[in-house]
């Protein structure tokens, strides 16, 4: 079994999932997924950092601020 969270952002729901599972997060922010890396380092995580939509295409994806 694993749990699938979409905009994972800065992973604060991550506390809230039994631990030993799998755990996709998707996150488009790359600074986030460093974070979330950094912050989660006991969890079974695959960090995807690509965005989720009903789109299927590409677009541009601008963070700002640090």
């Amino acid at each position: 079994m694993c749990i699938i969270d979409i905009g994972t952002n800065y992973g604060a729901d991550l506390k809230y999932y039994p631990k030993g599972l799998d755990i996709h997060c998707f996150e488009p922010n790359p600074i986030l997924c460093e974070y979330i890396k950094i912050n989660h380092p006991n969890r079974r995580l695959h960090i995807h950092n690509v965005a989720v939509s009903d789109y299927v295409g590409r677009s541009i994806f601008i963070v700002t601020g640090k």
